[in-house]
């Protein structure tokens, strides 16, 4: 499998640089990556990726405020150490989000 690592960045910023706006891809917070939980890396085999902490994008929502200040909204399913959790709203881009992405 294939990823890419992109610096820590906020959440409207990774998923517009990311194609199709990040959808399909795996991102993590990287204080995740601080507390050492497994997380996907460049170098992850098929087995520990499975295994690691990670969103994986199913649908997102990039605009402007009012204010002119760029916003995110991105669903999809939590992976907690190889296990799912029901599909949801993972994060919001106000804020300190801060995430990276691994490319699937």
């Amino acid at each position: 499998m294939a990823t890419t690592k992109l610096h820590a960045t906020s959440l409207h910023r990774l998923l517009s640089l990311l194609p199709k706006n990040g959808v399909s891809a795996s991102v993590y917070q990287t204080r995740w990556e601080a507390k050492q939980l497994p997380v996907p890396t460049p170098l992850s085999p098929k087995a520990s990726f499975d295994k690691a902490c990670r969103w994986e994008v199913q649908k997102v929502s990039l605009g402007v405020s009012d204010e002119g200040k760029p916003w995110a909204k991105a669903f999809g399913v939590l992976y907690w150490k190889g296990k799912s959790s029901p599909a949801g709203v993972f994060a919001q881009g106000r804020g300190a989000i801060h995430l990276r992405a691994g490319q699937g």
